[in-house]
């Protein structure tokens, strides 16, 4: 107790100079520790991702306790694998797009579309292909049950993504930056989708490789890699939007960085490539089923996609529930966010990772209607999961900044935990029959 009172004597009686040669040494130290720490640069993503994946796992594994017995379809849920009720963490982990998948990793494809009173009924080609197959490759080699390999397989190539997805955000933006978009996108609500039986982790580590080859001017393996994201979900539009507003920025920014004419020739060429694999996957599909539109028509099946249009999708579905005021309302609010991913603070990260978050959230607004999955979506819009890339000032306003900062990258990760419990244990764990309004993943 003396010692421990006479210490903080000691303390009390420093003066400012002392103070200050304190605070030097423990900032030398701690910028010591961060250069040691930035050899190893993927230590920072990669516990990030790790603690994120830990506290999902204890919100599914309290979700699953809840679930209810599946035993057989409904208009909200297909069963293609009945469980019981408390199925486990595993099994929980296959619900929803899950049960698809699972269906396509043992058993493939039908020869010819199903057909229920005249229409083509739901069927395993909505589903895109690369996905499954990994898994039933993974599964062949290991003799695991896909309970087990697929949630596996989505937690490491997720892994993957956020590690890469830090790095390339790394150089521009720098630490703080880099750090907090890796952390918004690990607790998001809907982040749980990277660690299940969904293709979500895929897309990402897909899009982001993508992201990679486009900043080294690689098209070719920009084309290469489109191919397989292509046959992961059907985002290849949105990707040929990305190059084109890509080619737009580059062109803009030709004074300080050069954009030669001929590299404009490759990147115009490239869009319409990236383009054209949009109809990959359903031209397969009339192919392999005899029905030229068969993908459409399967696509149709479901419900949510009956009533699209392009351009219209979001004015009209709100405007069914809320009437034309709320739906203009809302569409005029929404639009101006696409202005702001074209900040001049968002130059930090690079001319490829802006014009994927403007083209994929245009592309969402153009071709999907709101919704619960809209929620799931947005896991892919990478940079944007922190909006704030704004440099700090220098001098007296740098540490009260840096505080707020930190400060508000707290709020949000508290939040999104929040609404990823519920999001877990309400709508992705099934705790009551599914329907009647209720959302769905």
């Amino acid at each position: 107790m003396t010692r421990a009172g006479g210490a903080t004597s000691v303390r009390a009686r420093r003066g400012p100079r002392e103070r200050a040669v304190v605070a030097a040494r423990w900032r030398s130290s701690f910028d010591g520790i961060l250069e040691r720490a930035s050899v190893r640069w993927w230590v920072v993503p990669l516990a990030i991702w790790l603690l994120g994946r830990a506290i999902t796992t204890v919100f599914l594994v309290v979700g699953a306790r809840r679930q209810i017995p599946m035993v057989e379809s409904s208009p909200g849920y297909t069963v293609h694998f009945p469980t019981v009720g408390d199925p486990g963490y595993w099994v929980a982990t296959t619900n929803w797009d899950g049960q698809w998948y699972k269906q396509i990793a043992l058993h493939g494809y039908p020869s010819t579309l199903p057909i229920v009173n005249g229409s083509v009924a739901q069927n395993e080609w909505a589903f895109y292909p690369l996905y499954p197959g990994m898994c039933r490759a993974l599964m062949e080699v290991t003799g695991l049950p896909f309970e087990v390999v697929a949630p596996l397989l989505s937690t490491v190539l997720g892994g993957i993504a956020v590690v890469l997805l830090y790095r390339l955000l790394l150089v521009g933006a720098g630490r703080f930056v880099a750090a907090a978009t890796v952390l918004c996108l690990t607790v998001f609500p809907a982040s749980p989708v990277l660690q299940v039986a969904y293709t979500e982790s895929l897309a990402l580590l897909l899009i982001v490789l993508v992201m990679w080859a486009l900043r080294s001017r690689r098209y070719l393996l920009v084309l290469a890699l489109c191919v397989p994201l292509s046959l992961t979900r059907g985002i290849a539009p949105a990707m040929a939007i990305c190059m084109g507003v890509y080619w737009i920025l580059r062109w803009w920014h030709r004074r300080e960085e050069p954009f030669e004419r001929l590299e404009m020739i490759r990147v115009a060429g490239l869009t319409l490539a990236v383009g054209a694999l949009a109809g990959l996957w359903p031209f397969i599909v009339g192919l392999a089923t005899g029905t030229p539109d068969g993908f459409m028509e399967t696509q149709r099946a479901w419900r949510v996609n009956q009533d699209r249009a392009i351009l219209n999708n979001w004015w009209s579905r709100i405007d069914d529930y809320y009437g034309p005021v709320v739906a203009t309302v809302v569409m005029l609010a929404i639009l101006p966010l696409l202005v702001v991913l074209f900040r001049r603070a968002t130059r930090v990260w690079g001319p490829e990772l802006r014009a994927w978050a403007f083209a994929y959230t245009a592309f969402l607004l153009l071709v999907t209607s709101p919704g619960s999955s809209t929620i799931r979506f947005l896991v892919l819009v990478l940079a944007p999961m922190w909006p704030f890339p704004d440099r700090i000032p220098t001098g007296p306003q740098a540490r009260a900044a840096h505080r707020r900062r930190v400060w508000a990258l707290g709020v949000v990760c508290v939040l999104w935990l929040v609404l990823q419990y519920v999001a877990v244990t309400e709508v992705f764990t099934i705790p009551v029959e599914p329907g009647n309004g209720r959302p769905y993943p």
